[in-house]
């Protein structure tokens, strides 16, 4: 077993993602390589990524977004999962569906909705965010170049994601669905516009107070704040118990792995670990 771990990014990564990589990776019991790269759009530096992954010899890909911070077990988790793809989790605030989770189930052709439950254990889905996200090397040996497109729309002329392209393709192309691994929570860290923040800010007073709307005409529509719709999508077959409520999210992201529990994860990717001289790229 022999992972690259590569951070695509339009130009800069988040210190803490920086940090909670060193982590994972130093906790890993084998040879790991690690990679950025700078491109925009983000699917031509997913692109880059893949190319230099499929030019070496590693037996996996583990995309980790610029702002996402890991826990310290995350390859770990998602290794021992043995899968052809391992995702984890981590909270989302889209302007259409409020906060959710980074998994998503297919409402309708080329549809999906993410999760607002957090499910109670390791399941498919039909795409998830590529924040967190462990693909082994068969998957993308078998799915043309560009694996990544961004600007692919649906048949309804509305834009589709770069990730959940992929996974469509994929599952519709090999059958393979992403497994979602709940147990990897990850934090999701954001830049705020001090300026933006603030005619929100003043947006809100405003209409509490009843008094004429401060003009935000000039506020971007992604930065507009949506209360999270009422219906909440689960994983079909798996209770949903944990909401994806920010009390919650970060309360597992600082939860510690008992020590018993990460002697027999490392124990489980022991045994799929092969050796670092056999693995270890030229």
């Amino acid at each position: 077993m022999n992972p690259l771990v590569c951070i695509p990014t339009r130009s800069t990564v988040h210190a803490l993602t920086m940090a909670s990589v060193f982590r994972t990776c130093a906790g890993f019991p084998g040879p790991v390589g690690f990679q950025t790269f700078i491109a925009q759009p983000v699917d031509h530096a997913r692109n880059l990524c893949v190319r230099h992954f499929l030019a070496g010899t590693w037996t996996h890909l583990f995309f980790v977004d610029s702002d996402i911070e890991l826990p310290d077990d995350a390859l770990l988790r998602l290794l021992a999962a043995d899968v052809p793809i391992a995702s984890g989790l981590y909270p989302l605030h889209l302007a259409n569906e409020g906060l959710c989770l980074s998994a998503a189930v297919e409402t309708g052709p080329q549809r999906v909705q993410f999760i607002t439950r957090r499910p109670d254990g390791p399941t498919e889905a039909d795409a998830t965010g590529l924040g967190c996200c462990l693909i082994r090397r068969d998957v993308l040996e078998q799915v043309s170049d560009p694996w990544f497109r961004f600007g692919v729309r649906a048949d309804d002329g509305e834009l589709i994601g770069e990730d959940v392209d992929f996974f469509l393709r994929v599952r519709d192309q090999l059958g393979i669905h992403p497994v979602v691994v709940p147990e990897v929570l990850c934090g999701h860290h954001r830049e705020v516009d001090l300026g933006v923040l603030w005619m929100t800010a003043e947006a809100a007073v405003a209409a509490a107070e009843g008094t004429a709307t401060p003009n935000t005409a000039s506020t971007p529509a992604e930065t507009t704040i949506v209360e999270p719709t009422p219906a909440a999508a689960s994983i079909p077959g798996i209770p949903a118990t944990t909401t994806a409520s920010p009390a919650a999210i970060e309360d597992e992201t600082v939860a510690s792995i008992p020590d018993d529990e990460a002697a027999s994860l490392l124990a489980a990717v022991d045994a799929l670990t092969t050796s670092a001289d056999s693995t270890r790229p030229d």
